[in-house]
């Protein structure tokens, strides 16, 4: 499911002892991965789809992309 589009990235914080990461967008909303399992760091040549895919220990994957 979608979560959110157009809001400004406020910031990713990462707890390598709690082993989660924090997702702040905007001044109003974070959203939260814990046991994360994979991070993979997407690039492209236009820009277009420069990102991470977070995925925890159940499999699920958080995509986050980054608009020009």
């Amino acid at each position: 499911y979608w979560i959110e589009d157009g809001l400004a990235l406020g910031g990713i914080d990462f707890d390598n002892h709690s082993n989660f990461i924090e997702i702040m967008l905007g001044d109003v909303m974070t959203h939260t991965v814990k046991n994360v399992k994979n991070i993979k760091i997407s690039f492209s040549l236009n820009g277009a789809n420069d990102g991470l895919d977070i995925t925890d220990a159940e499999g699920k994957t958080t995509i986050l992309r980054f608009e020009n």
